[in-house]
């Protein structure tokens, strides 16, 4: 079999089931650049309605799409791996006889470059679900949208373990840096002093084991044995 250009609407099936009074059964959804995650709405981070009656009822393997707003949108697609309920102003749907991550794969790289302006209509730069619907793809047999999927599932494995790598080394290169700022830091704190500013030398002159006059006096003293590069020996003073 050949690939084949089909329509969204033989693709996509809207469903437009809300939660009602029912949204306590139902974890809360969003989507976001990371796909469509699980909000915590424990933390009280973020705006949410007084009522939830109006969300749209999600489940594992539907897409959802935000056609309105959709360049200033960071990510306006997404599939779904969680059951649970999203805002109703996105649009949802069942995706029938096709791979959901190729129509996923396919749709975020349509999303990447904006690929939907031609469709846009209002200030809103919404674009109208008759118009989306209508839009055609190229849709090869399902086992290359199999093969297509496994492959690029792999790629975006590949490129992840990169990005954590590198995210790796960046947070040791913090650690080498701030290591560094606190050394110099400490060295500040506690410079060195040269020899020359503690003691006075004299050379060339032997040890006066007796008193000559009532006017000497004893001095502490080391000897050049006593005097290193990494420091000084005081046990003989």
């Amino acid at each position: 079999m050949s690939w084949q250009t089909r329509r969204l609407k033989t693709i996509l099936k809207e469903t437009k089931d809300t939660v009602g009074a029912h949204s306590s059964d139902y974890q809360l959804l969003s989507l976001t650049k990371g796909g469509v995650i699980i909000r915590d709405l424990s933390t009280g981070k973020g705006k949410f309605p007084s009522d939830f009656g109006t969300y749209k009822i999600v489940s594992s393997g539907q897409i959802i799409f935000c056609l309105f707003d959709i360049d200033e949108t960071p990510r306006t697609v997404g599939l779904s791996r969680h059951n649970g309920m999203i805002t109703g102003a996105y649009d949802i749907f069942h995706i029938k006889d096709a791979n959901p991550r190729f129509i996923e794969y396919y749709f975020l790289s349509i999303d990447d470059v904006k690929g939907l302006k031609p469709y846009y209509t209002g200030l809103r730069k919404t674009v109208s679900m008759d118009k989306f619907l209508n839009i055609s793809l190229p849709l090869p047999p399902r086992n290359e949208q199999d093969q297509i999927v496994r492959y690029l599932d792999w790629k975006v494995s590949q490129i992840n373990k990169l990005i954590s790598a590198k995210r790796r080394q960046i947070a040791l290169l913090g650690e080498q840096k701030q290591a560094v700022i606190y050394n110099a830091v400490e060295a500040s704190e506690h410079p060195k002093t040269r020899t020359g500013h503690l003691y006075t030398s004299i050379l060339g002159k032997m040890l006066q084991p007796l008193k000559k006059a009532d006017t000497d006096m004893l001095e502490k003293y080391l000897c050049a044995k006593d005097v290193h590069f990494a420091g000084t020996n005081h046990e003989s003073i």
